[in-house]
Formats: structure tokens, sequence, C-alpha cells
């Protein structure tokens, strides 16, 4: 009773992406893998995940492994709810 969790690492959909968020995680010296949508007239950096295709994400191999590992079984349990 009254322990206290320790998060490293955060990872959610691209409804997420906002830079309120993003300086949220960085104050509390978390890390997050959110993919960035892919608006008009944006480029997103190379080195952030970018949706592709709705669920499927583009992006550096290591983030998108962590992205897959930590997001899939999430998903299933929303389809179910």
């Amino acid at each position: 009773m009254g322990e206290s969790l320790e998060v490293e690492l955060l990872a959610g959909d691209s409804q997420f992406e906002s830079q309120m968020i993003f300086s949220l995680l960085e104050s509390h010296k978390m890390s997050h893998v959110i993919p960035w949508r892919r608006l008009k007239r944006r480029v997103n950096p190379a080195e952030v995940l970018s949706v592709k295709d709705r669920i499927d994400v583009e992006g550096p191999e290591h983030l998108r492994c962590v992205y897959h590992r930590l997001r899939a079984p999430t998903e299933g349990l929303i389809g179910r709810a």
C-alpha cells in the first residue's frame, strides 16, 4: 500500500500526438513511442514513427518493434470492448 509506480516508456497511438503531451512526458522524464500523424504541409522527421494506412507505422525499425509489441495486445482488448 502506498507504493509508487515508475513508468519509463509510454506507447500510444497518434491521437496522443501533441506538443503538450510530449512536454508533459518530458517533464516527468518519460520516453514515448507515439507515431506522428501525416498532415498536409508537414514533413515528419525521419527519426519518428509516422502513421501509415491507419494502424501501421513507418520509421526506425527499433521504434516500430517497440510500438507493435506494446500496442498490439491493447488493440485486441479495445476491439472486444
